[in-house]
């Protein structure tokens, strides 16, 4: 007869022992997964990016398109420019006498910047119609130089150039350069071409973004 060995099989410790401490911590890991809440709820605007089923923008991003550009320079207008430094002769008695009087023309060319602050532009989302509002400011005058070495100055009575030079005439120049920017304004036509332009340069920008493309873009 043969005869069997009765004796239960062994059984590995370790085995059991791993078994269970992995089955535990998945466990674990699954119940903190369901009943932990993050402490702080989701700012509105990052919730309005992923609400369901629809994409949408903020203005923080419309922002953010634009920080590269802190002066959106649309418009540089060069010119040439004569403008009249006329002093007056010596009087006597309350007449000029003769040939004592000075008239020279200044001669010079300049360049004049202008554009959009881009920190004061304001926007504002119409998510349900699809519409991105832009508010910008008036267009300023960025910088306005004048060329030194262009500046010649003539004198009328002499019917000569006059051996006067940038320097000669700095506050003079000053004067005729506030009297350009005047000018600019009254005519009211360079001004807005600076903001069609800039405009059309954050129109293209905004669009540019796949995030934006949905929406109409409208300027004030």
């Amino acid at each position: 007869m043969e005869l069997k060995d009765k004796r239960p099989a062994s059984v590995n410790i370790k085995t059991v022992v791993i078994s269970a401490l992995v089955g535990a911590l998945l466990a674990g890991g699954i119940f903190a997964a369901l009943s932990l809440k993050p402490k702080n709820p989701l700012p509105a605007s990052l919730e309005a990016v992923i609400s369901e089923g629809e994409e949408t923008i903020t203005i923080r991003e419309l922002e953010s398109m634009m920080e590269s550009v802190s002066e959106l320079v649309t418009e540089k207008y060069y010119y040439t420019s004569c403008n009249e430094d006329r002093k007056e002769g010596t009087k006597v008695a309350g007449v000029t006498v003769p040939g004592t009087e000075e008239l020279i023309l200044v001669v010079y060319d300049g360049i004049i910047s202008a554009g959009i602050d881009m920190s004061q532009v304001t926007y504002d989302i119409n998510e349900e119609k699809k519409i991105i509002t832009v508010t910008l400011p008036e267009p300023e005058v960025f910088s306005h130089e004048i060329d030194q070495n262009s500046v010649r100055a003539y004198d009328v009575k002499n019917a000569l150039f006059s051996k006067k030079t940038y320097q000669d005439y700095a506050s003079k120049l000053a004067e005729f350069k506030e009297q350009k920017i005047s000018d600019l304004m009254s005519d009211g036509k360079f001004f807005e071409a600076v903001k069609q332009d800039a405009e059309k340069a954050m129109s293209d920008i905004l669009t540019a973004s796949q995030r934006a493309n949905d929406y109409t873009i409208i300027f004030k």
